[in-house]
């Protein structure tokens, strides 16, 4: 019988773990995505989640339809089905709330690999109200001062053609960012680095459309959930010895920091940095001879 439970339970174990960040999977995928910096659930994957969910819990209500109910021992008890209903209630209530904020929606078409998820999933009239939405918020964008972009050096002119026919969104043009970048940008293969990691991606695009990957990397780093903030707080804790309490809060702040970003490969004892400032130059500046002890 706790099998069966399992078995019921597990899709919503499944969602969880995916918004909460992937941690350590057997799926070769989700293996690599661990190991990117944007590892944690992304908000891109909300929608996704919340149209699965629905779908499953329902096939896994059709499985009980006939069944006589404590009939014998090994029948299935009635508060399954029961609560699979509840569930799918509450799923469909959450997935029909996504539409409060256009950050959802944003986040998922400015995806490189789901830029036409909702596309082929929705119905016309919700899909016709997000891109209202959508439009919206880019338009708070858009009219943002483009940054001056480096213009590269072209060793011969015929190739810049070439390149200009072959390659239209290396072309400088009017239109609109957004429409251009959804109708030249192929979709990002499975397991890719920049499925993976889209937020590497729109780095790599800044020049190409600077206000879009202002955008999209502004609503793409959002995090699904809070799990990652509790994790920050729970290392703290663990930072907290009671030998440590004295500790102010500009220099736990600081351990926690170099603690981060050392795990996320930012920085090295390898690296010089001949700009590097010494001991006392930070303690003029920012007093960090009083940091120790409270």
């Amino acid at each position: 019988m706790v099998n069966k439970y399992i078995d019921v339970l597990r899709p919503l174990k499944e969602c969880i773990k995916r918004l909460e960040g992937r941690g350590q999977s057997s799926d070769k995928d989700d293996k690599k995505a661990s190991k990117a910096p944007g590892r944690f659930g992304s908000i891109a994957e909300i929608i996704l989640v919340f149209n699965y969910l629905p779908r499953v819990l329902e096939s896994r209500l059709q499985s009980y339809e006939d069944v006589e109910y404590h009939r014998h021992d090994e029948a299935p008890e009635d508060h399954l089905p029961i609560n699979l209903r509840a569930a799918i209630v509450k799923a469909r209530d959450y997935y029909n709330r996504l539409d409060l904020s256009p950050a959802y929606y944003a986040a998922t078409i400015l995806h490189p690999r789901l830029k036409n998820y909702c596309d082929t999933v929705w119905e016309p009239t919700w899909l016709e109200s997000n891109n209202r939405n959508f439009q919206a918020l880019w338009a708070e964008y858009k009219g943002l001062a483009r940054p001056r972009i480096r213009t590269r050096i072209i060793a011969n002119n015929i190739n810049d053609a070439i390149d200009s026919i072959i390659n239209p969104a290396s072309m400088g043009s009017n239109e609109d960012e957004f429409k251009q970048w959804k109708r030249c940008e192929l979709c990002a293969a499975k397991g890719s680095e920049h499925a993976i990691n889209p937020i590497k991606y729109w780095v790599e695009l800044r020049d190409r459309y600077p206000n879009l990957s202002k955008l999209a990397l502004d609503v793409l780093s959002i995090l699904a959930s809070s799990c990652e903030c509790e994790r920050v707080f729970s290392e703290l804790s663990d930072l907290l010895e009671p030998r440590r309490r004295g500790i102010l809060p500009e220099l736990l702040a600081a351990i926690q920091c170099n603690r981060r970003w050392r795990r996320a490969s930012i920085g090295s004892d390898d690296e010089v940095d001949e700009k590097a400032v010494t001991k006392e130059q930070l303690d003029t500046k920012y007093g960090m001879a009083t940091w120790a002890v409270g």
